[in-house]
């Protein structure tokens, strides 16, 4: 028997609120933190740090709602983490202060443990500065012997961090810190963004109605930090960009040329369009725009279905960085955006929006549990 959410009317299986309307729930609840309680969960969180390790609850919920939707935490409960070896949740040492960032690479240098180094290697990269930069370069040209059980090397590693480096130890950033929510409101009134609008022509996979995924106005003053010199359209077809794999890349210039790449790899050009008219008409209609206030860096973090333009992606699986097609170097994050925001009937998963600013090349990535 189908039921649907009292909320957003999607169906479902039970009568409950969906999964998306909890969570927006949960959210509004740690948005509307006082600093009274802000407070008083961030000493309990010092208190209780190692509960973090173990994903137990409140500590959990305690820390998204202080580090990834207000940005609020402090070296203190980072020295804390530190002490009760807590490496699980890498995002708390997000630019540590130097006596945690020089224990974190002590610790890293000293490990003999393949699993403990590449939580070490994450640890590391969120801290972040160049002191921490050095330290992973040294162990990307001078491996230790836990390297041969880890699958990636300190450069992929990095990408938590939001950058990795080159062959000569040179900085490239693969995430913007600033980060602004995608959220409900009135396009009409607010044109910094646009999601789910018709593009002309077809997919030559599948035959559905191409889509501007996203529209990007580079003249916003919020956006002025993506560098965008004009209005940018990132087109795909809805339907395979699902089934595209590594990834799917289009042409966005500003003000200009927009138009998917075909073919997408791994996408058969007899493929079944599962994009209808009606998730065509839904996506269309959708009221989503760009928030007024920017938000801190982890904010699209706080569940799967978080909606940002900057900041950090939610990875449902792992961190992928693209690189461009053109130039061969890795592009920056500029995106994510939850399949149900745009459609109930859809599917699961998050599309990721990367962009290359040099070639005009945007790459988008899904990925679902």
């Amino acid at each position: 028997m189908e039921h649907h959410c009292p909320k957003c009317g999607r169906e479902q299986p039970h009568d409950q609120l969906c999964y998306f309307c909890h969570e927006q729930e949960r959210l509004a609840k740690a948005i509307a933190l006082t600093d009274e309680e802000m407070k008083e969960k961030a000493d309990n969180l010092k208190r209780h740090v190692k509960r973090l390790d173990a994903f137990e609850e409140p500590e959990t919920y305690d820390f998204a709602s202080l580090f990834y939707v207000h940005g609020r935490t402090d070296e203190e409960l980072q020295r804390a983490a530190l002490k009760a070896e807590v490496y699980g949740h890498d995002e708390i040492y997000y630019h540590a202060p130097a006596d945690v960032r020089d224990e974190l690479i002590r610790r890293l240098m000293a490990s003999t443990n393949s699993n403990e180094a590449g939580q070490l290697l994450a640890c590391v990269a969120m801290q972040g500065d160049d002191v921490s930069l050095k330290a992973l370069v040294e162990l990307e040209n001078n491996p230790r012997p836990w390297r041969k059980g880890l699958y990636v090397d300190p450069s992929v590693y990095a990408w938590d961090g939001g950058f990795t480096f080159d062959k000569q130890g040179n900085r490239l950033e693969v995430a913007h810190p600033e980060c602004f929510a995608i959220e409900t409101g009135n396009p009409d009134e607010d044109h910094a963004i646009r999601l789910g609008q018709p593009h002309e022509g077809r997919c030559r996979h599948c035959g559905c109605q191409l889509m501007d995924i996203i529209t990007i106005d580079g003249h916003d003053p919020r956006l002025a930090f993506l560098g965008l010199d004009g209005k940018t359209s990132i087109s795909c077809c809805p339907n395979c960009v699902q089934f595209a794999y590594p990834v799917a890349y289009a042409k966005a210039v500003p003000n200009g040329e927009s138009h998917p790449i075909f073919p997408y790899e791994g996408v058969e050009d007899d493929a079944e369009n599962y994009w209808t008219d009606e998730m065509n008409d839904a996506a269309r209609a959708n009221r989503l725009v760009l928030s007024k206030e920017r938000k801190p860096p982890f904010y699209g973090l706080f569940f799967d279905d978080g909606n940002t333009v900057g900041g950090f992606g939610n990875w449902i699986q792992d961190c992928e960085v693209p690189t461009c097609p053109e130039c061969g170097q890795p592009m920056k994050l500029i995106a994510q955006i939850g399949w149900s925001t745009l459609c109930n009937d859809f599917m699961e998963g998050t599309l990721y929006i990367s962009y290359c600013n040099n070639c005009h090349m945007a790459a988008l990535q899904h990925q679902q549990t």
